[in-house]
């Protein structure tokens, strides 16, 4: 059991300190300027390291596009090339032959050339979709009539065999 004599010296001090000497307060200082300084450098290692980083990564992406734009223009070029060919073979056997076939065969060589001009405005499509990350966007408005009728039309072509319709409705908010 420690002595009694301890007790009229216990006390406790809360939220109190004895005064900072001047030396005390220029060591918090001068650690306070040590910690920033490193703290300073380290951020800015870190930074210099990311912007060194994204350089890079940007740089293998421009080279990416730039390959990819070489790409889409050799292939949109030779899917065109064929896909002339079968647009103009048939329309010279609608021109040549169109009065010997049946309806039936009319409408089949009609839907050729349909689907051939079709697919020549998707390979533009998508051609002008390549270029459009590196241009600022135009709006411009699209008959929406037009718009339904051609992807109906790429549905009854995918499924010739299922009975499908398309129900437009305006809906006003």
């Amino acid at each position: 059991m420690p002595r009694k004599s301890f007790a009229k010296w216990l006390e406790a001090v809360e939220c109190h300190s004895l005064p900072w000497q001047s030396y005390e307060i220029e060591a918090v200082q001068e650690l306070k300027s040590t910690i920033l300084g490193i703290v300073m450098r380290r951020m800015t290692e870190l930074a210099q390291k990311r912007v060194a980083e994204l350089a890079e990564i940007n740089l293998e992406l421009e080279e990416s596009n730039s390959d990819l734009d070489s790409f889409t223009y050799i292939a949109s070029h030779d899917l065109k090339e064929p896909l002339r060919g079968i647009h103009n073979y048939s329309t010279f056997l609608m021109e040549d032959y169109g009065e010997i076939l049946d309806q039936d065969g009319r409408d089949k060589l009609e839907t050729l050339v349909r689907l051939s001009q079709r697919m020549e405005d998707l390979i533009n499509a998508l051609l002008f979709l390549s270029h459009l990350g590196r241009q600022e966007l135009n709006k411009s408005p699209i008959n929406l009539n037009e718009l339904i009728e051609n992807v109906a039309e790429v549905i009854r072509m995918s499924k010739p065999n299922e009975s499908i319709e398309i129900i437009k409705r305006i809906i006003c908010q």
